[in-house]
């Protein structure tokens, strides 16, 4: 049936190539490094805290973040980690 008709062939192989190319994606995304991050977040969601992640390019921009958010906080509770 398929070799009677290209049309059922294209989009069939579409249908393939598109969900192994989601598989493959999903796959590459899983990042083993970030596994302690979201276990972090998870903890603190739970807790009913908030979960601050900052993506400094260099450590001016990952200070600068760090003095920002301590005067945000509360000064009886830590609420900075760095990983």
């Amino acid at each position: 049936m398929i070799s009677a008709n290209p049309t059922i062939a294209v989009i069939t192989l579409a249908a393939f190539g598109l969900v192994f190319g989601l598989m493959f994606g999903g796959l590459v995304s899983l990042r083993p490094d970030h596994v302690p991050l979201i276990n972090q977040a998870r903890e603190c969601s739970s807790a009913g805290k908030w979960f601050v992640v900052v993506h400094a390019k260099n450590s001016n921009q990952r200070d600068l973040s760090k003095r920002v958010l301590e005067g945000l906080g509360n000064p009886d509770e830590p609420v900075l980690q760095t990983i």
